[in-house]
C-alpha cells in the first residue's frame, strides 16, 4: 500500500479564483476516460440499490445524473429498511473503483433516536429496524488510487464507508488505502460522515459536511480483530480544504456528558483509535455549537499535524478544551458562513439559505465543470 504522507509536504497553492489546488491524484476526468468496458453508468430515479460484490479493477461508475430514491424506505416485502444504495466490492475487494457524481436524498425519519437508529431500542411502531449504513460502501485494496467525486447525500446513517480488504478476507496486513474524496457535499448525517474504520488512509478535499453527528471515524468496532492493531508506519488520512458543521441529533447515544434522556446532541468530530492514521487537516473550518457527547480526542487526536485550521466557536461558555498551534478558535459565526456560502456558490449550488440541510440542493457545478 502507498502511504499518502507523500502528500503532506506539498505546499497548497491557492488559484485566482480562490480556488485550492488540488492534491488528489486521480482527475475525474481520468475516470471518465477509461474504456467503455470499465464504466458502468447509472441514469434517473433508482428506487433500489446499485451493488457490485466483485467489480473488474479500474471500474468507474458513473452516477451523474442517478438519485437513489428509496434510501431508507421500508420494503413492503421484507420489513427492512433498505440502507445501502451503492454498495461495492463486498464480495471481492476492488482496486483503482471511481465513483463520480450521485445523489442520495435519503428519508430517515428525522425523529429517529441514535439507539433506534442502531437497532438498539425498537422504532416507533415497535419493530427493531437497523439503519445505520453508508449511503455509499466501498470494500477496496490499497494498490491503487480510489476517488469518490461529487457525490451528495442527504438525511442517512452514514455518508461514505471505505473497508479495506481485511473486512472480507480477515487477513493482515491493513490493506485499503489512497482512498481519495473530492467535492463531497453531505447534509443531515446520522453517524458517521466519513467512516474509515478499517484504517483507510487518503484525503478527503474541497468538501462541505453540513450536519455530521459524527465527523470522521477511524475506530473499529469492538468485535473487530483490527481494534488492536496499528496503521502502517507513515500512513495519512488528510483533510485539506473541508468545512465541516457538528449537528446534533434527537437522543444521542448516551454517554457522561449526555445521559440518558439528553434531547439533542453530537459525538466527536473524530472518533478515533490510539492505533489509527495519523490526521493531518489544513486550510479548513469547523463549526461548533455545543459540548461534544465525547470528548475524547477532542477536537483534535494526539500528533495531529494542523495547519490554518479555523474552529468557530458558537456554544455557550468559553472555548475549554486544548488549542493546539496551527489552530484558531473564534466566537464569530460569520468565518463559517462566507466560506461555506463561497463553497456553495463555486460548486453551483442553488440553495445557499440557512435552512439548506433539509433540502436536496442539487449542485450544477458539483461534478462536470470540476473534473480535473
Amino acid at each position: 500500500m502507498v502511504a499518502t504522507s507523500r502528500l503532506d509536504p506539498a505546499p497548497v497553492v491557492v488559484a485566482g479564483d480562490g480556488s485550492a489546488v488540488d492534491p488528489i491524484p486521480l482527475s475525474g476526468a481520468t475516470c471518465l476516460a477509461r474504456s467503455s468496458t470499465r464504466i458502468n453508468t447509472i441514469n434517473g430515479a433508482v428506487p433500489t440499490s446499485t451493488r457490485l460484490d466483485a467489480p473488474l479493477d479500474g471500474t468507474t461508475l458513473d452516477l451523474r445524473a442517478a438519485t437513489y430514491t428509496g434510501d431508507g424506505t421500508i420494503s413492503a416485502t421484507t420489513g427492512e429498511a433498505n440502507i445501502y444504495p451503492v454498495l461495492l466490492g463486498k464480495a471481492r475487494p476492488t482496486s483503482g473503483m471511481c465513483v463520480i457524481g450521485g445523489s442520495v436524498p435519503g428519508t430517515m425519519n428525522p425523529a429517529m433516536t441514535w439507539p433506534q437508529m442502531k437497532a438498539e431500542k425498537p422504532q416507533t411502531d415497535g419493530r427493531s429496524v437497523y439503519f445505520d449504513a453508508a449511503a455509499l460502501t466501498e470494500y477496496a485494496r490499497g494498490d491503487a488510487p480510489h476517488l469518490v467525486d461529487g457525490f451528495r447525500v442527504n438525511n442517512v446513517g452514514d455518508a461514505v464507508a471505505a473497508r479495506g480488504s481485511f473486512a472480507t478476507t480477515r487477513t493482515l496486513p491493513v490493506d485499503g488505502g489512497n482512498f481519495f474524496v473530492r467535492n463531497a457535499y453531505f447534509t443531515n448525517v446520522h453517524d458517521d460522515c466519513v467512516d474509515l474504520n478499517d484504517f483507510i488512509s487518503g484525503v478527503v478535499f474541497d468538501s462541505l459536511l453540513d450536519g455530521c453527528y459524527t465527523g470522521f471515524s477511524q475506530r473499529p468496532d469492538r468485535q473487530s480483530p483490527l481494534r488492536h492493531e496499528v496503521a502502517p508506519k507513515g500512513d495519512q488520512f488528510v483533510l485539506d480544504h473541508v468545512l465541516v458543521r457538528m449537528a446534533g441529533f434527537p437522543g444521542p447515544h448516551p454517554t457522561h456528558q449526555c445521559p440518558a434522556g439528553t434531547r439533542s446532541g453530537y459525538n466527536q468530530i473524530f472518533k478515533w483509535s490510539p492505533g489509527a492514521n495519523q490526521l493531518v487537516v489544513r486550510h479548513a473550518v469547523f463549526l461548533l455549537d455545543r459540548a461534544p457527547c465525547s470528548d475524547r480526542f477532542f477536537p483534535f487526536p494526539p500528533n495531529s499535524r494542523l495547519q490554518d485550521v479555523t474552529i468557530v466557536w458558537t456554544g455557550s461558555g468559553g472555548w475549554r478544551w486544548p488549542r493546539p498551534p496551527g489552530v484558531r478558535v473564534t466566537g464569530d459565526r460569520s468565518a463559517w458562513n462566507k466560506a461555506r456560502l463561497t463553497w456553495l456558490q463555486r460548486h453551483g449550488c442553488p440553495d445557499t439559505s440557512a435552512t439548506v440541510a433539509a433540502t436536496s440542493n442539487p449542485c450544477s457545478r458539483l461534478t462536470d465543470p470540476l473534473l480535473r
